[in-house]
């Protein structure tokens, strides 16, 4: 979603690299000291304008709306949600649905052995979304193999297609563990959706030569993104067949996006054989729907790598109309050894980008590569201010990899320090001053927010 409102950068923002103001030497010695205001009682904590304690209080609230504000709230925590792991234990039984997928997901973080039993309960709980959303946290939550695996049998003959589908996506992560058997019956459900989302399931786990049988059997679905997921798992395995491109080559030219990406998704996963679908995938690059260029891009960045010319190609599309794309095209050239040799002045282009995470994603490219300039740490600190928190959520985790700290720098992050709402964003901020400069790139510790929750689309 653009961030079109993000604040600009002006100069009376920035205090000047040459004359340290007072002011910036305040904030230095606060995102120093502050530290210590982090300590294993979290009941005093501030998160959205109350204390910790004050959010556990209002969980039990006869207000619904006030219990699904405390349990937002408290997400914020993640697994350092251990220290009040009980009362979200009561959440997970809450009369809202909704309150209780949220207690589940801060459980499976939280991944104490009174927490696994709470989300074994939900695996029975009379919500279908109760049900999905347990069934795929139950890897997070360090559940034992034979538990889960029990329990997600009993979901894959659940009536809800979508309970099956999230049944599918939980089996794979114990498939070398007794979920094999139950996954493998799943690519046989009646609904397509189902059988797609176990195919897929199959094509990230490899599973051997039963995998493959499956993957044979189901070319002949009736089904196309089926199919197309299917010849996925035997061009990754196999390699190239004559019936496989020409199934590949179907998706690719199928008028449906979940056939489109599943197969650039396919492709991706075998680049150095896939020079044969180079042309379709740029067709893709420039198609109307947002995802499938997204796709595609990632796709030719996977094949282009290494190759030069075809890497500047790739730069061309970074004039996309829509930010993520833009984001996926500089993230590209980001991890191609090839991307070195792209002009500088090209990339330095988009940090004046109206959406602030290009100018990021540019930040980011531009560090990797080229010793750090005053516009990257101006861009970077009009970024901890943006109203939005996942774009102050990526500022930090670009300042965390960041080579050398400067002072502005070090001021915006004391600044910071002493206005965020959000707890784990404090706490990243913390750690980022403590840390200080770093002699090469960090890396960001995963986030509950950020990270990608295992579905398919």
């Amino acid at each position: 979603m653009p961030l079109s409102n993000a604040p600009a950068c002006h100069s009376d923002m920035v205090p000047p690299p040459r004359r340290i103001r007072l002011s910036l030497v305040v904030s230095i010695l606060l995102g120093v000291l502050c530290g210590s205001a982090f300590t294993g009682d979290l009941s005093d904590e501030l998160l959205n304008g109350r204390t910790v304690r004050e959010w556990v209080r209002l969980l039990s609230s006869d207000d619904r709306g006030e219990r699904i504000s405390a349990i937002e709230a408290i997400a914020d925590l993640g697994a350092e949600a251990k220290a009040i792991e009980k009362p979200i234990r009561v959440a997970s039984g809450d009369p809202s649905w909704y309150v209780r997928v949220r207690a589940v997901q801060l459980l499976a973080a939280v991944g104490a052995p009174d927490s696994v039993t709470a989300i074994l309960k939900a695996l029975d709980d009379p919500e279908p979304e109760v049900r999905s959303t347990a069934a795929q946290e139950l890897r997070r939550a360090r559940v034992g193999a034979a538990s889960a695996v029990e329990g997600l049998a009993r979901l894959s003959r659940d009536t809800e297609s979508s309970v099956r589908s999230a049944a599918a996506i939980g089996l794979g992560e114990y498939y070398g563990e007794g979920g094999a058997e139950t996954l493998l019956r799943l690519t046989d459900d009646g609904d397509p959706r189902v059988r797609y989302i176990a195919m897929a399931r199959l094509a990230e786990v490899g599973g051997g030569a039963a995998s493959l049988d499956a993957a044979r059997r189901h070319t002949e679905d009736s089904d196309l993104a089926v199919r197309v997921v299917s010849a996925g798992l035997l061009w990754r395995s196999l390699g190239e067949g004559e019936s496989i491109v020409r199934t590949l080559r179907l998706g690719l030219d199928a008028p449906d996006p979940q056939s489109r990406r599943a197969a650039l998704r396919a492709i991706s996963r075998r680049p150095r054989d896939s020079a044969v679908f180079v042309p379709l995938i740029w067709r893709l690059a420039r198609a109307s729907d947002d995802y499938t260029r997204l796709e595609a891009i990632r796709a030719l960045g996977a094949i282009t790598r290494d190759d030069l010319s075809r890497c500047a190609a790739v730069l061309e599309l970074d004039r996309d109309r829509w930010a993520p794309a833009r984001v996926a095209v500089l993230d590209v050239l980001r991890g191609s050894a090839a991307g070195c040799l792209i002009s500088e002045a090209r990339i330095r282009g988009h940090l004046g980008d109206a959406d602030m995470s290009v100018r990021l994603a540019a930040v980011r490219l531009l560090q990797s590569r080229w010793p750090p300039q005053p516009p990257e740490c101006e861009a970077i600190i009009t970024a901890l201010t943006d109203p939005e928190r996942d774009c102050r959520e990526r500022a930090l985790e670009v300042a965390m990899e960041r080579r050398e700290l400067e002072p502005e720098l070090v001021a915006g992050l004391g600044a910071m320090l002493q206005r965020e709402p959000s707890f784990r964003l404090r706490r990243m901020c913390d750690a980022i001053l403590r840390r200080g400069a770093s002699p090469g790139p960090r890396t960001p510790a995963e986030s509950p927010h950020s990270r990608a929750r295992r579905s398919v689309r």
